[in-house]
């Protein structure tokens, strides 16, 4: 089975990391390939919070838009399509839509932070805010199959959708940064891991989702 995870942040964010990244290995090994593609690189990542340097980070935002299109048109190579979070950290839904059009796959969503509830950015203001369309988690839920959520309120909210929804607390598996190794050429940065017992979620998740 061939998976393809999109993602608003790179392996640097803690979400990338522990929802998607440090799967990778153990799906491999049940015959699950995962890739994953961030929307920002590293450096982006690194200045998106920093104050100041406006138009640059327009003109890098533009630019990890034209890489995410790149990324939507690979999507008919994949039999599902894994969301965390959301595809694109600003903007209505067009690369989610994209992706599950062009790959005419299921979209499973994986909600771990209640994304759904506005509020005013503390870097950007009420500009910011508008720009990251609050409603578009409410889309996405629509959208999806399956939403893995994070804790029990979002099950609860996912549940008042109407959406099939699955609770996953986080499980963290052992990590050797020590030792780095590319373990993913597609993905834009890598991250290093050592060999560990598969994780038995997953493919449970699959199952549950009948994919």
């Amino acid at each position: 089975m061939e998976v393809l995870g999109l993602c608003s942040y790179p392996l640097e964010a803690a979400s990338t990391r522990y929802r998607l990244i440090q799967y990778v290995i153990p799906l491999a090994e049940k015959g699950i390939n995962l890739t994953v593609l961030p929307f920002l690189d590293k450096k982006e990542f690194v200045s998106l919070y920093q104050q100041g340097r406006t138009f640059q980070k327009a003109i890098q935002m533009l630019n990890s838009a034209r890489k995410r299109l790149s990324d939507t048109i690979s999507a008919r190579r994949f039999d599902v399509l894994l969301i965390q979070r959301e595809a694109m950290i600003f903007g209505p839904p067009i690369f989610e839509w994209l992706s599950k059009t062009i790959g005419n796959c299921p979209l499973i969503l994986d909600l771990d932070d209640a994304t759904y509830v506005r509020y005013i950015s503390p870097t950007y203001g009420r500009l910011g805010s508008a720009l990251k369309f609050f409603g578009k988690t409410d889309t996405l839920i629509n959208w999806s199959e399956t939403v893995i959520c994070g804790n029990r309120y979002i099950a609860e909210y996912v549940a008042g959708k109407g959406k099939k929804q699955l609770l996953y607390r986080q499980l963290l598996i052992r990590t050797n940064f020590i030792r780095l190794k590319k373990i993913l050429k597609k993905c834009r940065s890598s991250v290093g891991l050592e060999r560990i017992r598969p994780s038995r979620f997953w493919k449970k998740f699959f199952r549950f989702c009948k994919i």
